[in-house]
This record gives C-alpha cells, sequence and structure tokens, in this order.
C-alpha cells in the first residue's frame, strides 16, 4: 500500500517516467517486501498491531492525498491550455484511483478502528471474564464484547 502510493505520487506528483521508476524497482520491491516481514517478525515476538497499521495508513494516505492534489493541478493546466476534451483520459484515471484508494482506505480504517476498540475494553472484558463477583457487583460495566465489531474487523 505505502510503496504503491508512493511511486504512483512520485509519477503524478514529481512527474517522473515508468523508467525512472523502473530504476528504483529493486528497492521498491526491497522495501515492500523485507518491511513487512520485518515488522511481522515484530507484531508476532512484541504483540502490537495497532501502531505499525496506523503508521501505514497515514503514510500511504498522505501519499494518495499528494498525488491527487497533483493531478489536480495538471488537470486544471490542461483544461486552460487545451479545453475540457483532453482531460477525459485524465479524468478516468482519477476516477480509477480515487475508486481504488475508497475500496482500500475504507476496509483499512475499519480494521484500525476494531482493532482499537478491542485494545480500549480488552481489560474490563478480562477482569470480567476471570473474576464473576464483578459481574454481580457492577452489571451494567460488566461488558462483553461485541460480537458484531470482531466480524466487521474479520469481514474487512
Amino acid at each position: 500500500w505505502v510503496i504503491l502510493s508512493l511511486t504512483w505520487f512520485l509519477a503524478a506528483g514529481m512527474k517522473w517516467g515508468n523508467e525512472a521508476i523502473a530504476g528504483y524497482a529493486q528497492y521498491f520491491h526491497l522495501a515492500a517486501w523485507l518491511l513487512p516481514s520485518v515488522k511481522s517478525i515484530a507484531v508476532l515476538a512484541l504483540s502490537f498491531v495497532l501502531a505499525p497499521l496506523l503508521i501505514y495508513l497515514a503514510i500511504g494516505s498522505m501519499f494518495l492525498l499528494a498525488g491527487f492534489v497533483s493531478l489536480f493541478r495538471i488537470r486544471s493546466v490542461i483544461k486552460q491550455q487545451g479545453g475540457p476534451t483532453k482531460t477525459h483520459k485524465l479524468e478516468k484515471l482519477m476516477i480509477r484511483l480515487g475508486l481504488f484508494t475508497v475500496l482500500y482506505t475504507v476496509p483499512a480504517a475499519s480494521v484500525v478502528a476494531c482493532l482499537f476498540y478491542e485494545q480500549h475494553n480488552r481489560p474490563r472484558w478480562e477482569a470480567t471474564h476471570n473474576c464473576p463477583c464483578l459481574r454481580d457487583q457492577q452489571p451494567d460495566q460488566a461488558r462483553r464484547p461485541d460480537y458484531a465489531v470482531f466480524m466487521l474487523k474479520y469481514f474487512m
């Protein structure tokens, strides 16, 4: 996600050509495969998931936003120079990228929100589960996890 949005930003925002991006392809592949594998090992060893997902989502969204700003600038320049008929292919590309952005960021943000919900409420759930006296003393605070949130997380 981050490498894809970075290369798209380099192409759209920094006006890099295919050859320039292809020249760095091995580095992009190294980053795209090495960083997630190191992160996976760290997640398994340290049991933290929320922070890397939130960081990756923020960085990728930042690159995509910068790329869209650049495309809108290019579109306005093309409209001024050649009229509205010249922007058809660019607008089609912008629609495709916008659709991809929505189809990726909405599920990713949903997973982050579900993980935040789980991390925030886990101590209370564990205390209620491990000590039945808490359920009797404080029935309104003796919560259970919401099944729908977990299904949403796994669906997304």
